[in-house]
């Protein structure tokens, strides 16, 4: 980043390498792990020709890294992410609020079942099985869709 005609690519999980091109063909590359200081990978940089890039755009790039450091973590993704995480939270409390009127729903229709049949002939036998799990259902909100 300090260099004219020098790109970066970060490949999380991958050895730092130096790939070394001309035009479009790889010519040469080496891993930046051998080398142990900064004193040594500038040395590598100068070896292949590169040049530093002007000192003002080089302070330049410096302030740009240290306004990010300085950034509250949480502010890292602000800007271009904002959109999509209200999106989201919306559709998680629609999601739950479906969930819950569900298990409403599913109680009613049991308590109605059960108040039919005791009133029918059978009213000492009434079919309530499942009414207090749905019940304890209706309070859960572990996330799990219907």
């Amino acid at each position: 980043m300090w260099y004219e005609g020098v790109s970066i690519e970060y490949i999380k999980g991958k050895t730092a390498t130096l790939s070394v091109y001309d035009d479009e063909e790889e010519v040469n590359w080496e891993y930046l792990s051998d080398y142990e200081t900064k004193v040594d990978m500038h040395a590598l940089m100068v070896e292949y020709g590169f040049k530093l890039k002007p000192e003002a755009e080089i302070e330049a790039i410096k302030k740009k890294i240290q306004d990010k450091k300085d950034m509250p973590k949480d502010w890292t993704n602000t800007y271009k992410d904002v959109d999509a995480m209200r999106a989201g939270k919306e559709r998680m409390r629609a999601d739950k609020k479906a969930r819950v009127q569900y298990e409403i729903d599913k109680k009613a229709a049991l308590e109605e079942k059960a108040a039919e049949a005791a009133a029918g002939e059978g009213a000492g036998e009434v079919d309530v099985e499942g009414i207090e799990e749905v019940e304890a259902e209706s309070l859960k909100t572990d996330g799990a869709e219907l």
